[in-house]
């Protein structure tokens, strides 16, 4: 399988991603316990819902749903031949970031967030989810390049 360092990464965010959430679930829950203010703060809280605390009374469809979409990835990047090595990247940080938040949700009953930005208003978050919104914004331009790219040889071609 040519693609085990893509799985390999994955598997670093999410240990990454563990290892920082088992020192912030020391903290105290709620109080600001770094401060570069005016930019961010860190501060943990326990998200028991998904993006922006949607489905917060629901966890076992949160759990059902993200294992169901990180089997997808971890499938899309074995078996997909035309995935570039960039595209692998992010998924690679799609499926570690993902299971991060599913391995918290599974031992802890929820998400441990501690980063929150004070410039704007925005819910906390964490690691996995820096990993996630990065792969799916670098997926994005991908797909646009890629298309742009596509044009451009139609046009020229």
């Amino acid at each position: 399988m040519k693609r085990i360092k893509y799985f390999l990464l994955a598997a670093v965010i999410a240990a990454l991603d563990q290892i920082i959430k088992f020192f912030i679930r020391k903290l105290p829950e709620g109080q600001a316990f770094f401060s570069a203010s005016p930019f961010f703060e860190l501060r943990h809280v326990t998200n028991t819902g998904a993006a922006f605390s949607l489905l917060a009374s629901r966890q076992s469809v949160i759990v059902l749903i993200s294992v169901l979409l990180t089997a997808l990835l971890c499938l899309y990047l074995a078996h997909e031949k035309s995935l570039s090595g960039a595209a692998c990247t992010a998924v690679s940080g799609l499926i570690g970031g993902g299971i991060g938040n599913l391995l918290d949700r599974f031992f802890f009953g929820g998400v441990t967030d501690y980063i929150k930005l004070l410039f704007i208003r925005f819910p906390i978050f964490n690691f996995a989810d820096m990993c996630v919104s990065v792969s799916v914004a670098a997926l994005i331009l991908l797909l646009l390049f890629e298309h742009q790219t596509e044009k451009t040889e139609e046009f020229h071609g």
